[in-house]
């Protein structure tokens, strides 16, 4: 499997008929699945254009003497004629490079519901214009350097049409404090990622081309007061509706990937309040450390009526980790890659056609008080808690293998921070949450599950998601709008415990147990915070315990050692003492070992043949 979509490239200087072998190379190079097909859109002096796909993901072009235009995705509140309707008007006011034409895109921006990326190309003048929906929900990717632009959605096509491309190093640091590079950094030097409602205009004649940001998030602008009643039937109302809009016609077309959580289940209540048929699909992991989830998630299909099917899986093979290295280059976790074994499983399951796999992702998010928990009041604490509650490696830790000394990493963080346009430290914390955590890792990996079928998030549904982050954190608090909100879409659905607390969010229990543990965390030294959440949350101690530690000699270590031995270019970016460390330390949880080993794996895949191509049948438990 690939990453499906559009990769452009324009270049002032003409220079396409030269770099066109290279260029082809690039796209087949990303085609090379059987089951997709390669497409070339334009294809002129000055630029080009092409297309990796399989039959159905979503592509539609409409063209004419004078415009191709280009939707990758899918607009849930529009017909296509009247959308593309609007994208010729659209056309030439943005061909004027005037204000006007930005702002009409940018309102118009505000109220669509969708997903998508949309070129635009003036075939007469060479005129280009390429943006993305409000959210940025499909990854796109971009460098530009003078007189050159390459537009991309698959990271490997920019590295195969630029040649050799060195590794950002701070993007790294952040890669190893986080699992992801904050902002519009990835993990190449001078290939950012496109913002959420973004504009790339090239003005052929002037030969400028032009990034400009349509939509900016402000979270501390909030709406109204506190009218639970009013604002749980809106926030119903518009999620439903969101739910209905991106459900296709048969069950068997929405899938919905049903853990033991509350978010999945909200999906599921929303789709069948809607009258939408569904069927819901639950995994089982090798280690059976997910049975729990599976009883749950058949409880609430049972509950509300729905068709439910549990797909196990093997472990995953040294295959599976290089297909999500070249499908992601790096920006999926590679601990993550036995989730494409469900995702296989389940379209074979059904078989072709224009499945929907609905997820839970963002229910964490829009309806939950992501203020700190603790007072943050200036720069230096927020970044403190920013790094307490998000790191994966330490500060330190993370000097060691990069050798960029830990003020830096910091500095660089706090710079970054700091442009956020909240005033309010604690909403910038709301910030990050969203446009990093959220944007940048959750949104990665729901295009991993795009390689496979459609992936849908209806609590990012542009009306619904608008309306969620303007409501009042204090309605928000303890998770009382929650509750509230799951409660009106299925009572039984809301009274199943959490399989995370072993509590029902309805519980008096819990309630209890939301006044407590926000103290607990405030108060308690570190080590008795961890028993406190452990107690809170109902997680067995036993649970947390298994299997927290590669062993020395399996697979996984085995390949790790090889490629610290073998690969030459991992100097140049990580400490080869740090890296030896790991392989004899014990002290470095599984997931330390997997998110160094992601960058180790990347940057010997781009200047070598990958050492996990070695255990390319072997199990990595």
């Amino acid at each position: 499997m690939l990453m499906p979509g559009i990769n452009f490239i324009y270049d002032f200087t003409e220079t396409l008929p030269l770099r066109g072998p290279a260029v082809l190379e690039a796209l087949d190079f990303v085609t090379l699945d059987s089951s997709y097909e390669r497409k070339v859109l334009w294809k002129e002096r000055r630029y080009f254009g092409g297309i990796a796909k399989y039959r159905e993901y979503p592509v539609d072009i409409w063209e004419d003497d004078e415009l191709g235009l280009y939707l990758e995705g899918r607009i849930y509140d529009q017909q296509h004629a009247a959308f593309f309707s609007t994208l010729r008007r659209l056309a030439g006011q943005l061909f004027a490079f005037h204000a006007e034409g930005r702002e009409r895109l940018a309102s118009w921006l505000r109220e669509v519901d969708g997903e998508f990326v949309v070129l635009i190309l003036h075939k007469l003048y060479h005129h280009v214009a390429i943006f993305n929906d409000v959210l940025g929900r499909l990854p796109l990717y971009y460098h530009r350097k003078g007189r050159l632009l390459i537009v991309a959605r698959d990271l490997r096509f920019m590295r195969i049409a630029l040649g050799d491309i060195p590794f950002d190093g701070q993007a790294m640091t952040q890669h190893l404090l986080f699992g992801y590079p904050l902002g519009k950094r990835t993990l190449l030097e001078g290939v950012h990622r496109l913002g959420p409602a973004r504009l790339i205009t090239i003005d052929a004649h002037q030969e400028a081309i032009a990034i400009e940001k349509l939509e900016d998030f402000n979270f501390e602008i909030k709406a109204g007061g506190d009218r639970r009643e009013e604002t749980v039937d809106t926030l119903v109302t518009l999620f439903i509706e969101g739910c209905r809009r991106r459900a296709g016609l048969h069950a068997d077309n929405n899938i919905v990937s049903l853990s033991g959580g509350l978010d999945s289940r909200a999906v599921a209540a929303a789709l069948s309040s809607g009258n939408v048929r569904w069927v819901g699909a639950t995994f089982l992991d090798a280690d059976k450390a997910a049975q729990r989830e599976v009883e749950v998630a058949r409880h609430l299909a049972a509950i509300l009526h729905s068709e439910w099917n549990l797909f196990s899986l093997p472990y995953p093979k040294g295959r599976d980790l290089l297909t999500l290295l070249r499908l992601k280059s790096g920006l999926n976790c590679l601990g993550m890659s036995f989730l494409l074994l469900f995702l296989s499983q389940v379209k074979a399951f059904y078989g072709p056609g224009e499945r929907r796999l609905f997820t839970g992702d963002g229910g964490d998010k829009v309806l939950w008080d992501l203020r700190p928990a603790k007072p943050v009041k200036d720069l230096p604490s927020l970044v403190n808690y920013v790094l307490s509650r998000n790191k994966i490696f330490s500060l330190d830790e993370v000097a060691a293998l990069t050798r960029i000394p830990a003020k830096e990493i910091r500095a660089a963080i706090a710079e970054h921070v700091l442009s956020y346009p909240e005033r309010d430290w604690k909403q910038k914390y709301v910030h990050f949450l969203i446009l990093e955590r959220a944007f940048k890792w959750l949104f990665e990996g729901e295009d991993r599950n795009r390689c496979y079928l459609w992936s849908v998030a209806p609590f990012y549904a542009t009306p619904f998601f608008r309306y969620a982050m303007h409501c009042p954190d204090t309605l928000k608090s303890r998770c009382a709008l929650y509750r509230d909100f799951l409660v009106a879409l299925s009572p039984q659905a809301a009274a199943v415990p959490n399989v995370n607390w072993r509590l029902a969010i309805t519980s008096k229990r819990y309630r209890i147990k939301s006044y407590l543990t926000p103290f607990l965390f405030r108060v308690l030294p570190l080590r008795k915070r961890d028993l406190a959440r452990l107690i809170y949350r109902g997680t067995p101690l036993g649970r947390q315990e298994t299997r927290q530690y590669y062993k020395p000699g399996n697979p996984f270590m085995d390949c790790f050692q090889r490629q610290i031995t073998r690969c030459k270019a991992l100097p140049e970016y990580l400490s080869s003492a740090a890296l030896a460390d790991m392989t004899t330390s014990n002290r470095y949880s599984k997931r330390k070992m997997e998110t160094v080993f992601t960058l180790t794996s990347l940057i010997e895949d781009a200047t070598q043949q990958s050492s996990i191509e070695r255990y390319y049948d072997a199990d990595f438990l």
